[in-house]
């Protein structure tokens, strides 16, 4: 397996790889390359091989484009040695660009791979950042899928952005996994310990113009000023756009409504949920978010705008947003404080799909693509 993030480096992508490694280490012989964090070298991880290059990358959200290259020089050079002892049958790499230029490497010419595909691998997905390296590397990219033996999405949103670039592509849709071991509801507190009349809104991910973080935060003082219940706004994560979030909030006078938690380790991150009433995101496209599936297996409603195949997983269980007007999303927020049943109902409902939606499920179709590219 090529992927160069892993947790706590990374999103969705980086923990779905993870729990998959898990899964196919079950039948399979499984060497996993991919970025380190703190921790080097390699070790034996939940019956896989991990192997964790060391590279500068100092966030563990955000990776630069210098970053990503570290890993790809490092990579290339640990592939020799890799193979001879290891002799993969299948490659299975996540993210096109940077991993997938590792299927170039003259020791991997003759391997066959699968790709999953993310989100921001895809041209044209997240422009305010790759927009350059799109144009430069969209052949590279339409080449790498025409050589796989299979190409994955995690939403039919992401196949249809993929197959805009390449229509002829035979393109597979296998939806993201949740660990329901670990994200789980918490023992609620009693009625004398809750303070019942505040809720508590979760954002956790990237802070990058993508996830339009700021639509939440200009719906906030419409919120405020109709309820009487306090609400908290709990914003999980780093990235280019802390600044100017941080200045909205001030310019609109609602800093003792808004907390900014920084980075939270991915061990630790459940609990972010368990202590939440709903998780919203507002994001401009996504492939399939990872932490929606968290938030619902937690058991909150979700709050959300209709990409990355939202509509599949959000029925009954939260509600699905135009994200065109900052009163909308108000009068959507007023209405959950108002009646404390949308919540208790919408979250029960989020359990009921999130158990439907485990590992063990995406994990069955993965290998059923890798045994049958193994028999040819």
């Amino acid at each position: 397996m090529l992927n160069y993030e892993f947790p706590p480096l990374g999103g969705g992508g980086g923990k779905q790889s993870m729990y998959l490694a898990k899964e196919y280490a079950k039948n399979h012989d499984v060497y996993f390359l991919t970025t380190g964090y703190k921790e080097f070298g390699i070790k034996k991880k939940d019956g896989y091989v991990l192997d964790r290059l060391k590279t500068s990358r100092k966030n563990t959200l955000y990776c630069s484009n210098k970053e990503m290259m570290q890993y790809l020089i490092k990579a290339w050079k640990k592939i020799p040695e890799i193979v001879r002892g290891f002799k993969p049958d299948v490659v299975h790499l996540f993210f096109t660009i940077p991993t997938g230029l590792l299927t170039f490497h003259p020791k991997l010419k003759k391997t066959p791979y699968i790709v999953s595909v993310r989100g921001s691998d895809v041209p044209g997905h997240n422009p305010d950042r790759f927009s350059l390296m799109y144009k430069v590397l969209t052949p590279t990219v339409k080449k790498i899928w025409r050589d796989a033996k299979t190409v994955v999405c995690n939403s039919e949103d992401l196949r249809k952005e993929v197959l805009k670039i390449s229509p002829r592509l035979k393109v597979k849709v296998i939806p993201n996994g949740i660990d329901t071991d670990k994200f789980k509801p918490r023992k609620r507190k009693s009625k004398n310990e809750k303070n019942k009349n505040e809720i508590r809104l979760l954002y956790a991910g990237r802070l990058i113009p993508l996830k339009r973080i700021d639509l939440i935060i200009r719906a906030l003082p419409g919120v405020i000023r109709n309820n009487d219940k306090k609400i908290v706004f709990r914003i999980v994560g780093s990235g280019s756009e802390e600044k100017n979030l941080r200045n909205l909030v001030k310019e609109l006078n609602i800093e003792k409504y808004v907390e900014f938690r920084g980075e939270v380790d991915y061990r630790e991150i459940h609990k972010e949920y368990q202590d939440s009433d709903i998780y919203i995101q507002m994001s401009k496209v996504e492939g399939m978010s990872n932490t929606i599936l968290e938030a619902m297996a937690c058991g909150l409603p979700i709050i959300t705008t209709d990409v990355g195949g939202a509509k599949k997983f959000v029925q009954g269980n939260g509600t699905i947003v135009d994200p065109k007007s900052s009163n909308n999303l108000s009068n959507i927020l007023s209405r959950y404080l108002k009646d404390s049943d949308i919540m208790t109902n919408q979250g029960i409902k989020s359990l009921v799909v999130a158990k439907k939606m485990t590992f063990n499920l995406s994990f069955k179709k993965y290998e059923e693509y890798i045994c049958a590219i193994k028999k040819i």
